[in-house]
């Protein structure tokens, strides 16, 4: 429980002037509240700034009507162990990025190539310290002529020394001349 000052406390104003709590009431009292239409206005902005932010953190949608969540009709499991190596090698070299999942994908899947559509998600088990994190890759609108697009679901795991490795890889491929608007695991003609 907060007690109100007694009548004899002294409080400093900015100016250097001293005066009472007595003196303070008073001329509240006289006055009235001469703030109440600020204290209103600060809410009303705080509303605003809060609908603001919730408006710009909802989910937004895509631009050109194409979602990213694709369907997936059939992938095949790629061997992990060239994976791995690459990732051993990277580790041994003193190189920084088989300490991150997504530059792992990055560098192991060659990110940085020419497509229309680029999508990398990550999923982490659990936020504090996680023990699996799945990452996707979708690319869409390759210039290749038979191969469309591909989708990649990476399982990985991490390690002692902080760096993670592969433990499972999934591949399926969208073609441009079989246009089921899914990916799968047979090749492209």
């Amino acid at each position: 429980m907060i007690l109100p000052p007694s009548e004899s406390s002294q409080y400093r104003i900015s100016d250097g002037e001293d005066f009472s709590v007595s003196a303070q009431r008073a001329r509240t009292a006289q006055f009235g509240n001469k703030y109440p239409e600020k204290s209103i206005h600060v809410i009303l902005y705080l509303v605003i700034l809060l609908l603001l932010i919730t408006a710009c953190s909802a989910s937004l949608p895509h631009t050109d009507n194409e979602s990213m969540d694709v369907h997936v009709k059939s992938w095949e499991l790629l061997d992990i162990n060239p994976f791995n190596s690459t990732i051993e090698e990277a580790v041994a070299a003193g190189k920084t990025w088989p300490f991150s999942p997504m530059l792992i994908v990055f560098e192991l899947l060659g990110g940085d190539v020419d497509t229309r559509v680029f999508s990398l998600t990550q999923k982490a088990n659990r936020i504090e310290v996680p023990d699996r994190i799945v990452v996707v890759l979708i690319r869409d609108g390759f210039t290749d002529d038979s191969v469309r697009g591909d989708w990649h679901h990476l399982v990985l795991y991490p390690m002692p020394d902080r760096t993670w490795r592969v433990g499972e890889v999934r591949r399926a491929r969208r073609c441009w001349r079989i246009d089921t608007g899914s990916y799968q695991s047979d090749p492209c003609p």
